[in-house]
């Protein structure tokens, strides 16, 4: 078999792994779910999921949408 392959783990800035939580408050505090938020910004509920868990960074323009969505200043989220 040989050996198995390892993987680069990068790990994700705080201050992203920080934005990734303020959008799952806004999420919960306007009592949606992942699935549904996740629809409306056009990613998948894991997409989400991970990005919420800080474990990928969250990109520009998904963040902008969050944003527009949720009526926050953009500042908030970071």
């Amino acid at each position: 078999m040989g050996r198995p392959i390892k993987r680069a783990t990068k790990r994700v800035p705080d201050d992203e792994r920080r934005i990734g939580l303020r959008i799952a408050y806004l999420r919960r505090d306007r009592n949606m779910r992942q699935a549904d938020l996740a629809a409306r910004l056009g990613l998948t509920r894991a997409q989400l999921s991970t990005i919420e868990a800080g474990r990928v960074a969250l990109r520009f323009q998904t963040g902008w949408n969050v944003c527009k969505l949720f009526d926050v200043y953009p500042g908030w989220l970071d």
